[in-house]
C-alpha cells in the first residue's frame, strides 16, 4: 500500500527533491575544490546519506519498490526502517563537520 497523492504531486516530489539534492551536492563539490577544505567531505557524505534517506522515503510514498510482487506491510516498516536508519546516519555526518569547522575556528583564533 502507498500514500495516495495527485498524479502531479509525485513529479513534483520527486523532480524538486532531486534538484534540491544535486545544486546542494554541486555547491559542496565547488566549495570543497574552491577552499580545499577538507571538512567539507562531511556535508557531502550528509547530502549522499540524507538523499538516500529521502529516495527511500519517497519510494515508499509514492508506490511500489522494484520488485515485482506485492509489497507486504513488513517490507514497507523495513524501508521506512532504513529511511530512518540512513536519517540518522546523515544527521551523524552533519554534527561531524559542524564539529570539525568549530575545532578548527577555535584553533585558528587561538593561533593569533
Amino acid at each position: 500500500m502507498y500514500m495516495p497523492m495527485e498524479q502531479e504531486v509525485r513529479g513534483y516530489l520527486v523532480t524538486g527533491s532531486c534538484l534540491v539534492i544535486i545544486v546542494s551536492l554541486i555547491l559542496l563539490i565547488y566549495w570543497l575544490i574552491k577552499y580545499k577544505e577538507k571538512n567539507i567531505i562531511w556535508f557531502i557524505a550528509h547530502l549522499l546519506t540524507l538523499a538516500l534517506s529521502l529516495f527511500l522515503l519517497i519510494n515508499l510514498l509514492i508506490g511500489p519498490n522494484f520488485s515485482n510482487y506485492g509489497i507486504t506491510p513488513e517490507e514497507n516498516s523495513l524501508q521506512l526502517a532504513l529511511s530512518g536508519i540512513t536519517w540518522v546516519v546523515s544527521i551523524i555526518f552533519l554534527a561531524k563537520g559542524i564539529l570539525e569547522f568549530i575545532k578548527q575556528n577555535v584553533r585558528n583564533k587561538n593561533s593569533t
